[in-house]
C-alpha cells in the first residue's frame, strides 16, 4: 500500500503494552482528518504530489488545494498495523479495534470521493456521512 512507512514504531509499543483499549475509534472528518469543509470544494478532485506533504494534496476544479493534517497517515497506519499484529502474535483473529468516520456534511458524495482520492477510505470499518 501507499501508506505502508507511515507506521509510528512508538506509538505501535505503546499500544502492544496497553491492558485496554476502545473497541471502535471514530473520526469526524473536516478539521479533524482534514484541513477545510469539504463542501467549499468543487469536483473534479485530483490527488497531487507535494514535497512538502507526504500525504499529497487534493486539487479541486477551482484549483484550491485540501490536504491531510500530519500525523493522520500515521495513526490510521499504526493502529490498521496493531490489529493486524495483534492477530497474528496472539492467535486472536477475532480482535478488533475498528475504524469509523462520522460526518455532517451538505456534500458527503464529495467526502466519499475525497476520501478515495487519498486512498484512505478503506481503513475505516464504519462510515456514516450525511448532509
Amino acid at each position: 500500500k501507499r501508506w505502508g512507512s507511515k507506521v509510528s514504531k512508538e506509538n505501535l509499543s505503546k499500544l502492544h503494552k496497553e491492558k485496554k483499549l476502545p473497541k471502535l475509534i471514530v473520526f469526524d472528518l473536516d478539521y479533524t482528518l482534514w484541513n477545510c469543509w469539504c463542501e467549499v470544494y468543487t469536483p473534479p478532485f485530483k490527488l497531487i504530489e507535494n514535497p512538502k506533504s507526504e500525504t499529497g494534496l487534493i486539487l479541486d476544479g477551482r484549483k484550491s488545494t485540501l490536504h491531510l493534517f500530519k500525523d493522520i497517515l500515521s495513526i490510521l497506519t499504526t493502529i490498521k498495523v496493531f490489529v493486524e499484529e495483534v492477530r497474528a502474535k496472539k492467535g486472536k483473529e477475532d480482535y478488533n479495534l475498528q475504524l469509523g468516520l462520522a460526518s455532517r456534511t451538505p456534500t458527503p458524495k464529495y467526502a466519499k470521493e475525497i476520501l478515495n482520492q487519498l486512498e484512505i477510505y478503506e481503513f475505516f470499518d464504519y462510515k456514516e456521512i450525511y448532509p
